[in-house]
């Protein structure tokens, strides 16, 4: 099982290229299958909304390896989808600004006295790998001067259920090569100047497979033409100046490819020169530029957006999305309001206390009794019973507070800021709102002061 982070960013690239409709079918093409049921697509959305779920290796595989086909059917431009991945990936890195930074502060002084800010992003990418996945297979097993600034450096990618069978291999040239590449942006560098596949899991067969493929004598023919030749794993790693013997166990014979192959459905090289297919893990030849001036200014990027936050393209419009494709529209939302706890329940679950919930229930009300679903600041500040001084209202912090909770728990129920004082509410779902009538008793229990706290002091 593997952190949900990949799968996520998928998932809304798939909603900003290709609409709910369309995200939809890939979902039932590619299902998961968790605790002995198959998932719906909503329920797998709200599924990998979870920050701390996980999912197989072998499904995220499998997705990984149907996006190109569905895409190409659709007319979406590989590069485009790959770039809205990353956006939504925190630049391809799957982790936040924050965990980077706590990761890389006790080797900050060590990676500051590095001349080469690009090799950096290698070791934080080990750092992060051993961190957040500890099957993965992941580090440099060489580097070298090809000339004066330019540098190059064999990686490593993989894992050991991956040699064994247990999880299908996956297309490197794709998302791994495209990830891969963009990596150093995580730090506010230019990106690698060039990412190959060196050695690839697939076989030359199952990615040719429409083709006519023999070997003879050592050599592999496609469709009738000499195109690769058969060596041991060994031979190839040798032959690359690496030694994989302390991450890989087996050596199989493998099909290093001496002339690329284009497919004519994805009118590109599939098989690459120079590439080992049929390894038992991947590996990368990564070059770029040496940028001696950038190495001080490696972590500005980050730090910037940890302490600020960033505001991602579209990320409103995702958000939007996300929350259509799980609201199932035949489906009605249920808000009940507890008018003695000033408590909002939806579908069920208390979503949130206090003024925040008297704020969510009035706009409720509006919404069902005139269908209006757009609001200002003013109104909400004018009402005595939600605003007990007309100066110091704390307003804003209250709506804020009822947004966070809206979102946190993925409800079909949205508030969206529009402009300065104004703000709307968004209902994916028919509308039921319950209220408890506030009686006399009730009203008199409520002013009085109570010796408790709330029980959690952030809903109010």
């Amino acid at each position: 099982m593997v952190p949900n982070d990949l799968p996520r960013a998928v998932h809304r690239s798939l909603l900003l290229s290709c609409g709910i409709a369309e995200t939809r079918r890939f979902w039932q093409r590619n299902p998961l299958e968790l605790h002995g049921r198959v998932l719906d697509p909503s329920a797998l959305a709200l599924h990998l909304a979870d920050e701390r779920g996980q999912s197989p290796m072998t499904w995220i595989a499998r997705v990984l390896n149907g996006l190109e086909p569905f895409l190409i059917e659709r007319g979406v431009s590989l590069d485009a989808f790959c770039g809205s991945l990353l956006i939504h990936a925190n630049r391809g890195s799957f982790v936040s600004s924050k965990v980077i930074l706590r990761l890389a502060s006790p080797f900050m002084a060590l990676l500051f006295r590095m001349a080469d800010p690009h090799r950096l992003v290698v070791r934080l990418g080990t750092l992060a790998a051993n961190r957040f996945l500890s099957e993965l297979i992941f580090g440099e097993l060489n580097w070298r001067t090809i000339e004066d600034n330019q540098r190059s450096a064999i990686l490593i990618v993989g894992f050991e259920a991956l040699w064994r069978g247990v999880i299908p291999a996956w297309d490197p040239s794709m998302f791994p090569r495209f990830v891969l590449r963009n990596a150093p942006l995580v730090l506010g560098l230019k990106p690698y100047d060039r990412v190959e596949p060196r050695a690839d899991a697939r076989t030359v067969e199952r990615i040719a497979e429409q083709a006519r493929i023999e070997f003879h004598a050592g050599a592999c023919f496609i469709d009738g033409r000499p195109h690769g030749r058969v060596v041991s794993w060994s031979e190839h790693c040798a032959q690359l100046g690496v030694n994989t013997q302390a991450y890989v166990s087996p050596d199989p014979d493998v099909v290093v490819i001496e002339q690329d192959w284009i497919c004519p459905v994805r009118g590109r090289a599939v098989l690459s020169t120079g590439c080992a297919y049929g390894a038992p893990v991947y590996l990368f030849e990564v070059r770029w530029q040496l940028d001696r001036q950038r190495i001080h200014t490696a972590f500005q990027h980050v730090i910037d957006e940890a302490v600020h936050g960033v505001e991602l393209p579209d990320e409103e419009r995702a958000r939007d999305l996300l929350q259509e494709f799980i609201a199932d529209p035949r489906l009605p939302v249920r808000c009940s309001f507890n008018a003695l706890e000033q408590s909002m329940y939806i579908d069920g679950e208390c979503v949130v206390r206090g003024v925040p919930a008297v704020i969510l229930r009035n706009c409720l009300r509006e919404y069902c009794q005139s269908g209006r679903c757009q609001f200002s600041f003013r109104e909400f500040k004018r009402d005595p019973q939600l605003i007990s001084h007309p100066k110091n209202t704390g307003f804003e912090v209250r709506l804020r507070r009822l947004r966070e909770r809206l979102e946190v728990n993925h409800c079909p129920i949205q508030i969206q800021t529009l402009g300065r004082g104004q703000f709307a509410l968004r209902v994916h779902r028919v509308l039921v709102l319950d209220e408890l009538s506030e009686t006399a008793e009730l009203q008199s229990m409520r002013r009085a002061p109570s010796s408790e706290g709330p029980s959690d002091p952030s809903w109010s």
